[in-house]
């Protein structure tokens, strides 16, 4: 069946630099908990100092094949987000090959004109040097969103889905393909919170991976964070938890 094209406005798009590569390290993994573990939809102020840097809590895989797919039921939640660093909060899905090229999507919360916004986005590095961004009207914080990239490699295109509705095709260099699929949060504060909480995580579902010429198949890869204050938990059938240690709920 032909997935549908989405109509909706398109808020805005503008560029800026190249971010700097996360950094992948290897932590202890939790088990996700039972159903006491709830989704979390409300913000906590974790009480951290400002410092402007980027934080990740997620997964990564570098398969070979190379990945040209990947999709994950993702909470929208809306984090405690102070607007000192304007690039803001997120939780998205991802494929990329380091920083020359890569395909991002999901929610932010980010700070745009003096004016803090929570938006659907997609993040577009082609591959020769141009990162673009694009904003569409956010989902309803409570809910979950389908996020799926699709990658063409014959013509280079990144395929960008929301809920089964395409928003955006974009074309990249073919050159390069991807060599990684990453799922995760994101801030670029420590006085920001990663989105969930000790007792209510935000939570990552239904997550899988395709790998070229094969299946989509359950998301299976390395636990990564480069900070101290943030946990994730891996389940079964691509399932995976994160949250701020700050916070609770």
């Amino acid at each position: 069946m032909a997935i549908p094209t989405h109509t909706g406005r398109k808020l805005g798009h503008y560029t800026r630099p190249i971010r700097t590569a996360i950094v992948a390290t290897t932590l202890a993994l939790s088990t996700i908990a039972g159903p006491s573990v709830q989704s979390v939809f409300a913000s906590c102020n974790p009480a951290r100092s400002h410092d402007t840097n980027a934080y990740q809590a997620g997964v990564v895989g570098a398969p070979s094949p190379y990945p040209n797919g990947v999709i994950a039921d993702t909470d929208e939640y809306d984090p405690y987000y102070t607007g000192s660093n304007p690039t803001g909060s997120l939780m998205s899905v991802m494929l990329d090959h380091g920083t020359s090229m890569w395909a991002q999507l999901g929610w932010l919360k980010h700070k745009v004109s003096g004016s803090i916004r929570r938006e659907l986005f997609v993040e577009h590095v082609d591959g020769f040097g141009n990162n673009n961004f694009y904003f569409w009207t956010q989902k309803a914080v409570g809910t979950t969103t389908s996020y799926l990239i699709s990658y063409e490699p014959s013509i280079g295109r990144f395929n960008y889905y929301v809920n089964g509705s395409q928003y955006a095709g974009l074309n990249s260099n073919t050159t390069i393909r991807p060599s990684r699929w990453e799922i995760f949060g994101e801030t670029h504060d420590a006085a920001d919170q990663m989105p969930g909480g000790g007792n209510a995580h935000a939570k990552f579902r239904n997550a899988q991976v395709r790998l070229s010429g094969g299946a989509w198949n359950a998301a299976n890869g390395t636990v990564h964070s480069n900070g101290g204050g943030y946990n994730f938990a891996t389940g079964s059938n691509g399932s995976f938890d994160i949250w701020d240690t700050r916070c609770t709920s």
